[in-house]
């Protein structure tokens, strides 16, 4: 966790264990939390949630402040109707750190889907939020503070909304 420490000097910290991340949640960052048996459709209370998750927090801390390098490289894919132009100004903040998870879910069928590359720094990322989702899901979702900028480095056109071949697809 020193090097995490290090890197992070505008937050004072990402607790290193899953009870103080836990107890360092707001209310509705703990309502985030579901248990991971979809047929029960209830939060998980403080203890389940610990016994639960305790490991996979230890990898996912490991994964982010000690494997990856900042800035990180993030991907999304965007559908924008006919006549749309993207919108650099609100890009979204509901990116990811893996290529083959950059599907679009929203109106796959309607418009054109286009695949952004981008760079975001350590700081400009919801760091809570960011280790709920990936404790909850498989997606490797990286979830951005509001208003923050990120800089985008390569986009592509997704021809007929086709993603075969996904993870070999060059960005540019």
């Amino acid at each position: 966790m020193e090097r995490y420490k290090k890197i992070f000097k505008e937050k004072e910290h990402i607790p290193n264990n899953i009870v103080d991340f836990y107890n360092s949640l707001s209310k509705h960052e703990k309502s985030l939390i579901q248990t991971p048996y979809p047929h029960f459709n209830t939060n998980l209370d403080k203890k389940s949630f610990m016994n639960i998750y305790d490991i996979h927090y230890t990898e996912i801390l490991k994964k982010f402040f000690h494997t990856f390098k900042y800035p990180l490289k993030i991907y999304r894919s965007l559908n924008i109707l006919d006549n749309k132009e993207i919108n650099y100004e609100n890009i979204g903040k509901y990116w990811t750190h893996d290529l083959k998870f950059a599907r679009s879910y929203w109106f796959r069928d309607r418009g054109n889907t286009f695949l952004l590359l981008a760079i975001v720094n350590i700081q400009d990322i919801d760091w809570n939020k960011t280790i709920i989702l990936n404790l909850l899901t498989p997606e490797n979702e990286i979830r951005l503070l509001p208003d923050k900028k990120i800089k985008i480095i390569g986009i592509k056109k997704i021809e007929d909304n086709k993603f075969k071949n996904f993870n070999k697809i060059a960005i540019t």
